[in-house]
């Protein structure tokens, strides 16, 4: 009778192990099938909120782009003259990357529409695993056509380093969202995935924009941020500029670096005219054009075409 209780027992043990086999089997094939990142069944305020937020940004960059600059050293010059100070140059040389990477991140969670013609649907790129159209897609073409139209050779240059941006972010939000549907089991996973990137990304975001414009401009430079002046020019042009601090570095494209250079001059006295001026190279431009001594707020006063 023993030995027919532990044969039952190894039988009832075998079956249940081989059960678990296949609904995991069954579970693992159905999460590989799922198109990721997923667009969520039921549409809710906060996935309404970051689609509209997100949209209304990068419509705002694609008329900064494609009509506010004319090229690529007008748009390198317009984000150089808020940015002079060596420290402050380091600081967003590492800061902007991490500003468009969180963006793309942010950006990949909100699907398009996935049954509209042409804008919805699935894409494979080399080294990216099949998914779902974004908006982080739209971001990063948007920049890729930018550059691109703007200069050939400075587009053709970013281009890879937006690449690896981009397939870094949907690698990231494709495990994140394969996580919350092993958890969710017979359920769409959330938009957000497990929430754990999009906070992250949110956190390195905010936290990147903030060593920036305080210790970079407000301490460092002593002016404001470009993006006070221009919110769709310095969302589009800082990428730019500081993969050429990069370029610069390394002795390369010294012909656009001079013309650029040029450009930052004369945007500079313009904006040391302004009233309430109070960058910190603006002292030393306009003790050089007076030829002594003069005080920012009293230079501001004086008409810009006495200003040599």
């Amino acid at each position: 009778e023993n030995k027919t209780n532990t044969k039952n027992k190894l039988e009832e043990t075998t079956k249940n192990a081989r059960t678990m086999s296949t609904t995991s089997s069954k579970s693992k094939a159905r999460h590989t099938a799922m198109l990721l990142p997923v667009f969520p069944s039921k549409l809710s305020v906060g996935f309404g909120s970051a689609y509209m937020v997100s949209f209304s940004f990068l419509l705002m960059c694609v008329k900064t782009c494609f009509f506010d600059f004319g090229d690529a050293e007008s748009a390198l010059a317009f984000y150089g003259a808020y940015h002079r100070n060596p420290y402050n140059q380091l600081i967003h040389f590492v800061g902007v990357p991490v500003i468009i990477w969180t963006l793309v991140v942010i950006s990949a969670h909100l699907v398009l529409f996935p049954n509209a013609p042409l804008i919805g649907g699935a894409m494979m790129l080399p080294g990216i695993p099949k998914h779902s159209v974004n908006l982080g897609t739209l971001w990063s073409l948007m920049y890729a056509a930018f550059y691109i139209s703007m200069d050939v050779q400075s587009g053709l240059l970013y281009s890879p380093l937006l690449y690896i941006y981009y397939a870094t972010a949907i690698h990231w939000v494709r495990n994140d969202q394969k996580l919350a549907a092993d958890a969710a089991k017979d359920k769409v996973p959330s938009w957000m995935g497990t929430g754990k990137l999009i906070q992250w990304s949110i956190l390195l975001h905010v936290l990147s924009w903030y060593v920036q414009i305080h210790p970079g401009h407000q301490i460092l430079e002593g002016a404001s941020p470009a993006v006070l002046a221009n919110v769709g020019g310095a969302l589009t042009a800082a990428p730019l500029f500081a993969f050429y601090e990069g370029v610069w570095f390394l002795g390369l494209r010294q012909d656009l670096q001079q013309r650029v250079q040029g450009l930052v001059s004369e945007y500079t006295n313009e904006l040391c005219q302004q009233p309430g001026a109070t960058m910190r190279v603006c002292q030393e431009i306009l003790e050089a054009n007076a030829g002594a001594p003069v005080r920012v707020q009293a230079a501001a006063a004086v008409p810009s075409e006495n200003v040599q």
